[in-house]
């Protein structure tokens, strides 16, 4: 969606770098990505800002399927909340 700009990384450490201008985040000074990670952690999944539109994702190495779909599933929601 128009959120997400670019994800990248090796393995399971992630970045999600978000798109500028995103309307939800226009009106607070913070930067995109704690206001990102703020909405994350309300909903359940624990992330941590890397830079100003940029967060990381961090599992533990025996994560397993089912957890990684359901974080998937609330970075999902969230992008979809905010792309409306």
């Amino acid at each position: 969606p128009s959120v997400l700009r670019e994800v990248r990384g090796l393995g399971l450490m992630i970045g999600v770098e978000l798109a500028e201008g995103i309307a939800a985040f226009a009106e607070s000074k913070r930067p995109a990505s704690v206001q990102m990670v703020e909405r994350l952690h309300y909903a359940g999944l624990l992330t941590i800002p890397a830079d100003a539109r940029t967060f990381r994702l961090l599992p533990p190495l025996n994560i397993t399927k089912e957890d990684a779909d359901e974080g998937l599933g609330l970075i999902e929601s969230i992008v979809k909340e905010l792309a409306s």
